[in-house]
């Protein structure tokens, strides 16, 4: 196995294309044990790949499972198309195509074009981090992987004003207040507390006042629900 091998097999039965956000180099076979040997060979290149076998399914004309091998990673994908461009003959055109699609969009390594001095000194100031993610154009998720490298925790919940927490909470303390909130509101059928937003009756209550009203809306996956509701 050589990349002579692998470039010649790639004309005839691969495919160079971008699927979603992201490129795509893939195979399809018949047969398995050809492309067993072109992934350990491709992995010894330090390239990952991933495997799939699409089912037999006579109704849509495909009397056999058909074999995919394919790679995803945006790196791995450059690596493997640099190798191949100067062997292939009817991708050539396409491989080119794809590898300056990726060399457009280059892979983000890590969050170093992030500002972390900047997102310190507005989280000392008190903002929050919606507001610092929007003021930096950063996503959120980002903005919370790179804030746990920092060792930075964010509030959560009390009044937000101009972006700022005017009366924050950090998170332990939001728990704890979750934790021993009250419930203040009474069941309507039977003497049970709940919470305050939480309707007007229990969970045992409302199911069986469902069954009641609407016997035939459950599920035959919640009838053990119902009945042992109903039973108490």
């Amino acid at each position: 196995m050589n990349l002579n091998y692998l470039a010649g097999f790639t004309d005839g039965e691969g495919c160079f294309c971008v699927c979603g956000r992201g490129p795509r180099i893939d195979w399809g076979q018949n047969d398995p044990e050809v492309l067993k040997e072109i992934r350990i060979f491709i992995e010894s290149l330090g390239i990952h790949t991933n495997w799939s076998v699409v089912k037999a399914n006579p109704k849509k004309r495909r009397p056999n499972p058909i074999t995919h091998l394919w790679i995803a990673r945006k790196r791995d994908c450059k690596m493997l198309c640099e190798l191949l461009l100067p062997y292939l003959i009817t991708k050539k055109a396409d491989c080119a195509k794809l590898l300056g699609w990726i060399k457009d969009r280059p892979y983000l390594k890590n969050l170093n074009h992030i500002p972390s001095e900047q997102i310190i000194t507005l989280w000392e100031q008190g903002y929050t981090g919606t507001y610092i993610a929007k003021e930096l154009k950063i996503s959120r998720s980002k903005l919370s992987t790179l804030s746990k490298k920092i060792g930075i925790v964010f509030q959560s919940g009390g009044k937000i004003k101009n972006g700022k927490h005017a009366k924050g909470l950090s998170r332990d303390e939001l728990r704890e207040r979750k934790r021993n909130k009250e419930k203040s509101k009474k069941c309507l059928d039977c003497p049970k507390l709940i919470w305050k937003y939480s309707g007007v009756r229990c969970n045992s209550c409302a199911t069986k006042y469902r069954h009641q009203i609407k016997p035939g809306s459950f599920k035959v996956s919640n009838i053990k629900s119902v009945r042992g509701a109903t039973d108490q």
